[in-house]
């Protein structure tokens, strides 16, 4: 019952001080506000639906990664960002990369959720979407082009 009781107090008191510290959501600007925003997983690897968010001041893709239960690792893995205008045409392609980089299974010890984060520095101004893929092994071809289900 005490356990009870001190963890209520505890959690009480941190919603005290979260709302007295000004906890506010940071507005993203105009132009990012529109953009749509995709995952594509890859054989080792589940992507979570991405976000955008301003970090530091900076506008900043960021989201999530988890290992495919069949993958033993995802050692060689990396993330595809794409930047598409509303004609579906590629204005930008950048790489980025989640930590940790390896999720093994799970035992003690090993994490099992990965993080990205991706400082937008120059959001290209006919930005429609933006699609997140994640990508085994090297390139062996150019990237198809991505057709986000119609709604």
């Amino acid at each position: 019952m005490k356990t009870n009781l001190r963890r209520l107090l505890l959690l009480s008191t941190s919603l005290c001080a979260a709302a007295l510290s000004g906890c506010a959501a940071v507005p993203l600007p105009p132009e990012a506000k529109k953009v749509k925003l995709f995952s594509a997983p890859a054989a080792k690897v589940i992507l979570r639906p991405p976000g955008l968010a301003l970090i530091d001041g900076t506008l900043s893709l960021v989201g999530s990664v988890e290992r495919n239960l069949v993958a033993k690792s995802t050692s060689g893995t990396h993330l595809d960002v794409f930047f598409y205008d509303t004609a579906g045409n590629e204005l930008r392609l950048e790489t980025a990369e989640f930590y940790p980089r390896d999720l093994r299974p799970k035992t003690r010890g090993n994490p099992t959720v990965a993080r990205y984060r991706m400082p937008i520095l120059n959001l290209p101004a006919d930005t429609d979407r933006i699609e997140v893929r994640a990508h085994d092994g090297e390139h062996p071809r150019p990237p198809q082009p991505f057709a986000p289900p119609s709604d």
